[in-house]
């Protein structure tokens, strides 16, 4: 994980479907979902391919949902919503919730309220977001769960890019 902080290499912006990314990451943690009788649902707007880098994008993603279950989150919801210049995509789980020195400290790198963690999730998180021009942001309470905000600008693939393709790179 300290090595995925210190050396990730820069975000290599390419068409994504983030509806088809959503359903990868819910896909990758159904077992651990089932493991620990939590429920995934989805709520996602169709939007047209954007550029951003899907492999650390599903990664951001898939910390906060592994978060959220390990956590003790059972009910979790992912939604996915756009205006104009911005992308909304958020992580909302029914789990214990954080006071506000965890929520200050989450995106720390090092600082885990889990015995086992490591720490450099959020950590990771936090910078795939900024290295995309966006915001990850916490909103939490104890006993009422958390809600996990990313938001991206607005970078709608050319009409015609093959999702997967790199505008860039032709």
């Amino acid at each position: 994980h300290y090595l995925q902080l210190a050396r990730r290499p820069p975000a290599r912006l390419d068409a994504e479907d983030l509806g088809e990314l959503i359903d990868d990451v819910a896909r990758l943690v159904q077992p651990e979902l089932e493991q620990h009788d939590a429920k995934l649902t989805l709520a996602l707007d169709e939007l047209p391919p954007q550029r951003v880098d899907g492999n650390q994008l599903r990664q951001a993603l898939l910390n906060v949902v592994q978060n959220a279950v390990q956590a003790g989150g059972r009910t979790l919801r992912c939604t996915l919503s756009a205006d104009a210049e911005r992308v909304r995509l958020s992580v909302s789980d029914d789990g214990p919730g954080m006071d506000d020195v965890a929520i200050a400290k989450a995106f720390d790198p090092f600082f885990s309220t889990k015995a086992q963690g490591t720490g450099l999730g959020l950590a990771i998180t936090r910078q795939i977001l900024e290295d995309h021009g966006g915001t990850v942001t916490v909103d939490s309470a104890p006993g009422r769960g958390t809600t996990v905000w990313f938001e991206l600008p607005r970078r709608s693939a050319p009409e015609g890019a093959d999702v997967g393709d790199d505008p860039g790179r032709r």
